[in-house]
Parts: C-alpha cells; sequence; structure tokens
C-alpha cells in the first residue's frame, strides 16, 4: 500500500511539472485582458480620463492621461501575446506606481499628487 501512494505521489508530481506553465499562462491572460480592457476604455473616451486626472491632481493629465491609455493598452496586448513580458512589467509598474508599492506599505494620496503624497503605513 506504501509504494502505491508513492507512486501516485510521483505521478502528480510528474502531471504538476509537466503543467508549471499553466499559472504564468493564465495570470499573464488575465492580466494583459485587464490592461488591455482599461486603455482600449481610457483612449476611446480621453477627455474622461483627462478629467479624471485633472480631479485626482495628478500633473500635466493633457500628456499623462493620453500616455497612461497608451502604456495600458499596448502592455496588455504585450503580455497577452507573451512579448517582453518583464519589460512591460517593469513599464507597467512605472505607470501606476500605487499599484506596484502597495504590497510594500506605500499609499498614494491623488489628492495631493502621486509622487507627493506616498506615505508608509506607520507615517500615516
Amino acid at each position: 500500500m506504501f509504494a502505491t501512494l508513492l507512486r501516485y505521489q510521483q505521478t502528480l508530481l510528474d502531471l504538476c511539472a509537466r503543467l508549471r506553465w499553466l499559472g504564468p499562462l493564465a495570470l499573464r491572460l488575465g492580466f494583459g485582458y485587464f490592461w488591455l480592457e482599461t486603455g482600449w476604455a481610457k483612449l476611446h473616451n480621453l477627455d474622461g480620463a483627462i478629467a479624471r486626472f485633472v480631479d485626482w491632481g495628478l500633473p500635466l493629465p493633457m500628456w499623462s492621461a493620453p500616455l497612461s491609455a497608451g502604456v495600458e493598452f499596448l502592455g496588455g496586448a504585450l503580455l497577452i501575446l507573451g512579448l517582453l513580458t518583464r519589460f512591460t512589467s517593469l513599464v507597467m509598474a512605472f505607470n501606476h506606481p500605487d499599484s506596484a508599492l502597495k504590497p510594500f506599505g506605500v499609499r498614494f494620496s491623488v489628492r495631493r499628487g502621486a509622487c507627493a503624497g506616498a506615505t508608509t503605513r506607520r507615517g500615516e
């Protein structure tokens, strides 16, 4: 019986090793679709995106809103296709520093500007 359990365990481990590509693929497709869709929406409603950037107090909304929309759209497409994924992820992290730094305890207050409002949890 113990030998049978070891065989089942080895079979399961072999299956997991063969399917290890499935997790990164699912993440790329999910995040890529999300960013592609949000970029597409901003590109087709640039006036609304610029108005939101003005409301949030972000600098140069006439430049930063179209740039952000283009980065999201192109970055999402590249993630879906699996092209330049590391570079794309780095550019997306600079496009959204609030999302990239949130796991490290850094929060942004967009009313004061994205960079000016950075605080840590201890500094609140």
